[in-house]
């Protein structure tokens, strides 16, 4: 079986595929009270990088608004991720320029670098995470163990 042309008068009918994912996406976005509240004040003028796209849909900044409803955001989760075709795609940027490397350090602890690791069970001196202190130049490390001290708003 082989692939082969016909010309557009020749044929018959046209089969044209078309996701309807955009379809769920406006009619939930008709349901959705918070997407609705953006698409009154776009309306009304008092926000900006939301707009009304040509197809009734609210959009930001060019990317589609999708209502909070978990079945939707699943399909497009699988959609994204599980298709065939998300492997194919690749990334559109562009290079970002030469890598300028750093400096080596002539002297031990004259260029460190710095991390926490957070998240941590809290230990019975009441630490739940680290500070981790290295030289560039020695690659030797510091472990500081720590409690944080910030309120969870």
């Amino acid at each position: 079986m082989g692939i082969f042309m016909i010309r557009k008068e020749d044929a018959i009918g046209y089969l044209t595929i078309e996701p309807d994912l955009y379809e769920n996406i406006k009619s939930q976005q008709e349901l959705d009270l918070k997407i609705q509240e953006w698409k009154s004040r776009v309306e009304s003028g008092t926000v900006f990088r939301f707009y009304i796209h040509t197809d009734g849909s609210v959009r930001f900044d060019g990317r589609w608004c999708v209502p909070e409803d978990a079945d939707l955001r699943r399909v497009i989760l699988t959609e994204d991720h599980c298709t065939p075709y998300s492997r194919v795609m690749g990334e559109q940027r562009r290079p970002q320029g030469k890598i300028q490397s750093l400096e080596v350090p002539k002297w031990k602890w004259e260029s460190i670098s710095m991390d926490f690791v957070v998240g941590l069970p809290r230990s019975q001196q009441d630490h739940n995470m680290i500070w981790v202190i290295v030289d560039r130049l020695t690659k030797s490390a510091h472990v500081v163990p720590m409690k944080d001290t910030w309120s969870k708003m």
